[in-house]
């Protein structure tokens, strides 16, 4: 070892710089890997399950009945500065729920709002006086035609940041996020009571999280939800329970249920009709053929429910109605007479689409039979509390001179939304659709006792709350559907290439000065086999010294990599924060690998070395000219070499013919380019052989040349080395080109 010091250390910075690199790679990796856990522990703390309404709210209390659980009200929101320049318009305003040390006394009137906000707050929004701006939530779907429009959703108010240390029982991070991201969101945490009071829903909530799993948590949901907390409302009239929900439309579970419980169940809906109209058949002059004038009066509700015998007779047909007293003698109809509905739809798309049909008069129904259907009737937003049909704000069109018609007004002073029109259900699902559901309520021939019990084997997803494995979700993204390991490691396969055939380079030439000493091993009669094991021995000294040192060399490698990913290339990771990682773990695996590998090369060194006979090692030949006739350039390897590079080079042309387009241009460019490089490499081989074949050597260039082909395992890894080089230089080189060029095609991808 000593004797031979330099050559075992050139060996051992070959191995080295293997070792460095693949260490650096897989360290690489493993940084943006941690990087990604962390920023998952930034985002979620402790919590493992969540529950997030996009549309609706529940009492803030449920949180109380679950055990490390935790409601809170999350909006979207904006910052503001005082002036009213906007400085963020993603941001999460958190209102943290009762039984965290953020949570304090409602403030009185409109006045400032105490927040605590995270770290990108702070830095998109400056010093001086802030503000926040809000949509307040809504128990109804956005898209439901019903909803107010003209109420200011949006809520403005001064906002004073504070400090304030997180709290032992608040779930809620700084960060917290449902989603991943590559950057922390922009988060304020308002005390729970000031916001859900500014925003107009005191008690509710809309996100429920926890730290528990989601199979237990979802268990004790369930234990936990009634009725009441999804939403519903339940009823005792006249001996039956009607269920309603307070988002308009029932879920389609809850009938279900019912159904299954083998309850009897009447469906009803409830519509908004534009018109009705007695008096079809009629005349240019505007008269119909019986000589009456047509009459027509605006907006109603129409019911349509199951035939029941109370508001309407149990053998209804789908084209008949029947009609109050109000309509009935405002059209001038009675029985068998016939009326025209007209009202306005939504469809598939979010067409709103009107329409008109004919019904026959069935009946007429006293009025105080009429208001009794109120009570199965949901709670229409921007109709309550309405004293004037000029007032109502149901989200859709409508005719200012209708709404003010006088007669409609004291309809409305009197009986409010009492319906002016029955129809069966499926007429109702037939003329109305069913976009947003079928059924506004259901009348239940049972006690209310049991319709509960029924209703509480819904599970949470069936009740609109579906848990989300929030923590499962985010490892998942984390890891992704690429492990950066192997991509680092794959991205350098080509420098550890490089760095393993230098490695058999220096052992050839550090072998080749120890011809003499293996052939008086030789001669003493020393088998192969022991030959082998003493050089292997010698040299895995140096060998596992350099895997060491070139984990260590590779982590500072890999510090140097992240630092500038971190400062020149911040962009490419959408401005991710980057650290260093360093994991022992790994880098041991790297050194292990690494050692493994140059084991490889060394022992395929060693073998090929002590096939040669102690006679030819004396005579100065050396390893390349040893094996006999496996050494000679025989007939068959000639074929076969040929063979292969034609076959090398028809894949190359085919992958160019065939010339893939999007993701898959660019590894079809270098695949080919690769394959074509290594074609080349054997014709070139072939045809230096085939012309120095027989012939004398008259000059350097051509000793030059015969010395390479004679000596093929220390020459190619040189050639290859530099083929590698020059053919990755210049196939980036020529991928380079202007982004903006051609953009005025159709078919360039600019848009």
């Amino acid at each position: 070892m000593r004797y031979y010091r330099t050559r075992h250390l050139v060996f051992a910075g070959t191995v080295a710089l293997t070792s460095a690199i693949l260490c650096a790679a897989l360290l690489t990796g493993e940084s943006l890997q941690q990087g990604l856990l962390r920023d998952l522990h930034a985002r979620l703390g402790a919590v493992r399950s969540a529950v997030s309404l996009s549309e609706g709210l529940f009492p803030a209390a449920l949180a109380r009945r679950m055990p490390d659980t935790q409601a809170a009200l999350l909006l979207k929101g904006e910052l503001l500065t005082a002036a009213g320049a906007l400085c963020a318009n993603d941001a999460q305003i958190i209102g943290v729920a009762p039984g965290s040390d953020l949570s304090r006394p409602q403030t009185e009137g409109g006045g400032w709002l105490s927040a605590v906000p995270n770290s990108r707050a702070r830095e998109v929004l400056p010093d001086g006086e802030r503000a926040l701006r809000f949509e307040k939530p809504s128990l109804f779907s956005a898209e439901l035609p019903l909803g107010a429009v003209k109420e200011a959703r949006m809520v403005r108010r001064a906002v004073q940041f504070a400090e304030c240390p997180a709290a032992s029982d608040n779930l809620l991070t700084s960060d917290f996020a449902l989603r991943p991201a590559s950057v922390p969101p922009v988060n304020v945490q308002v005390p729970y009571a000031q916001l859900a009071g500014q925003a107009g829903v005191p008690g509710q909530a809309n996100l429920l999280v926890s730290s528990r799993p989601p199979e237990e948590f979802e268990r004790d949901l369930s234990k936990a939800l009634t009725p009441e907390d999804a939403g519903l409302v339940l009823e005792m009239t006249n001996g039956a329970t009607v269920v309603k929900s307070q988002r308009v439309f029932l879920p389609q579970a809850v009938t279900e249920a019912l159904a299954a419980a083998g309850l009897k169940a009447e469906l009803a809906t409830f519509h908004l009709a534009d018109r009705f109209e007695a008096g079809n058949n009629e005349t240019p002059d505007g008269v119909t053929t019986n000589g009456s004038a047509k009459k027509e009066t605006p907006y109603g509700f129409v019911a349509a429910l199951t035939p029941d015998g109370v508001w309407v007779p149990r053998d209804l047909k789908d084209d008949e109605i029947v009609v109050n007293a109000w309509l009935a003698e405002t059209l001038g109809v009675s029985t068998n007479d016939t009326v025209t509905l007209g009202w306005r739809r939504f469809e598939a798309g979010g067409r709103l689409v009107s329409d008109t049909r004919a019904f026959r008069v069935r009946g007429v129904l006293s009025m105080d039979a009429a208001a009794a259907a109120k009570r199965s009737m949901p709670v229409f937003p921007g109709m309550a509390k309405v004293d004037s049909c000029a007032a109502w704000d149901v989200g859709l069109p409508m005719d200012a001179a209708k709404l003010n018609d006088p007669a409609n007004e004291a309809y409305w002073k009197q009986w409010r939304e009492t319906p002016k029109a029955f129809l069966t259900f499926a007429a109702g699902k037939a003329c109305f659709g069913t976009f947003f559901g079928e059924a506004m309520s259901v009348r239940v021939a049972a006690d209310e006792a049991t319709v509960r019990r029924t209703l509480g084997s819904l599970t949470p997803a069936q009740a609109g709350f579906v848990v989300r494995p929030v923590w499962a979700e985010g490892l998942k993204a984390a890891r992704g559907s690429t492990d950066f390991r192997m991509l680092f490691a794959g991205m350098a396969f080509v420098l550890m290439a490089a760095a393993l055939l230098l490695s058999g380079l220096t052992l050839s030439l550090g072998l080749e000065t120890r011809k003499s000493e293996v052939a008086l091993f030789s001669a003493l009669g020393w088998a192969r086999g022991k030959v082998i094991r003493m050089l292997a021995a010698e040299w895995s000294v140096p060998l596992l010294l350099g895997a060491l040192v070139g984990s260590v060399l590779g982590a500072v490698l890999a510090r140097a990599l992240v630092w500038s990913m971190a400062c020149f290339w911040r962009d490419a990771f959408a401005g991710a924060s980057m650290r260093f990682h360093f994991s022992l773990p790994v880098a041991c695996w790297a050194a292990g690998a690494s050692a493994v590998l140059t084991l490889g090369v060394l022992m395929r060194a060693l073998s090929r070395f002590s096939r040669c006979s102690p006679v030819a090692l004396w005579q100065g030949e050396g390893r390349e000219a040893c094996g006999g006739p496996r050494a000679a350039d025989s007939g068959r390897r000639k074929t076969w070499e040929s063979l292969l590079g034609g076959a090398l080079a028809v894949a190359a042309l085919t992958i160019m013919f065939v010339s893939p387009g999007g993701a898959a241009e660019n590894g079809a460019f270098f695949g080919a380019g690769f394959l074509l490089m290594l074609s080349l490499l054997l014709f070139v081989k072939r045809a230096a052989m085939a012309c120095h074949a027989g012939r004398e050597v008259t000059g350097p260039v051509r000793a030059g040349v015969s010395r390479a082909l004679q000596s093929p395992r220390r020459s190619a890894p040189v050639v290859i080395l530099l083929a590698v080089g020059i053919f990755l230089t210049v196939g980036i080189v020529s991928m380079k080109h202007d982004p903006a060029a051609g953009c005025e095609r159709s078919s360039s991808g600019s848009g």
